[in-house]
């Protein structure tokens, strides 16, 4: 009895092992299933990649040298003699320039340039796939284009366009600015105090302004054409404002002085008269 007791005890444990076998390979296998499922590879074909075209990398630089661009030199010097009148002979192939988006996206890119007074100073370009750069294309020149010499241009630190001209090599920089005017008043812009009334007044480089009564807007001088041959301020109560006021503007550290102006305008007849406001920038 005993020896047939084991014999039925084995049979059954047995049974147990194989069982239990059993079910830690259909455990094995989902396991594997899901771990596969779940970590799949993806093909190839699903994957997303910026596309690597001609029209793709010439949009991308059309976005980022949209835009309008003066000679950087020019600016400097602004800054540096705190005067616009005394920078008005820096020596540049062109004042500035500017590069629209629309324009440089196209087979027939152009760089539209301009002098101080006036516009017209245009560059033919085309795009460079292999550096991923604009360069002018002489075989579109006129009898009268104002370029003609091969230049390339090399957009640097998100706000400079190097125009780098060949034969001889030479390089000139650009600053891109939202446009000449604002730019330009930067030289004054700022908040001041009139010592002998503590009144305050307010430049923006907008060209909005507060403090002198009547007046709410003003433009720097910058093309000297009309007889000024010194700084000059316009200020009016708008940017349409057909009465202007006008005066000779002198920087010196930081007091801003305004001076009246007398004689006959209209004849281009200056006659730079007593302060009218002596500001200290704040």
């Amino acid at each position: 009895m005993l020896k047939l007791a084991v014999i039925k005890y084995c049979a059954y444990t047995m049974k147990k092992i194989y069982l239990l076998a059993g079910i830690a390979l259909l455990l094995s296998g989902c396991k594997k299933d899901t771990i596969q499922t779940l970590i799949k590879p993806t093909s190839a074909e699903n994957e997303i990649t910026a596309p690597d075209t001609k029209e793709y990398r010439q949009e991308e630089e059309a976005s980022k040298m949209d835009g309008t661009y003066l000679s950087d030199t020019y600016l400097s010097n602004i800054q540096k003699r705190h005067s616009i009148y005394a920078a008005k002979d820096t020596e540049s192939y062109i004042f500035g320039f500017t590069l629209h988006k629309d324009s440089l996206i196209t087979k027939t890119p152009l760089l539209e340039g301009f002098s101080n007074h006036e516009g017209g100073i245009n560059a033919n370009l085309k795009f460079n796939p292999e550096k991923s750069r604009f360069e002018n294309d002489l075989s579109r020149n006129g009898e009268f284009d104002y370029f003609t010499k091969p230049f390339v241009i090399n957009f640097t630190e998100g706000k400079y366009a190097d125009i780098v001209f060949k034969n001889p090599l030479k390089t000139e920089r650009y600053r891109k600015v939202t446009d000449i005017e604002s730019a330009l008043r930067e030289l004054i812009a700022g908040n001041y105090i009139e010592p002998t009334s503590n009144r305050r007044f307010t430049f923006m480089t907008d060209g909005t302004m507060k403090g002198v009564p009547g007046s709410g807007y003003f433009e720097l001088s910058f093309e000297f054409q009309e007889g000024l041959p010194f700084d000059a301020i316009f200020m009016g109560d708008t940017q349409e404002s057909k009465n202007q006021i006008e005066y000779h503007y002198k920087i010196e550290g930081n007091t801003l002085t305004l001076y009246n102006l007398t004689g006959n305008h209209e004849a281009g007849e200056y006659i730079i008269g007593k302060p009218a406001y002596i500001l200290v920038k704040q």
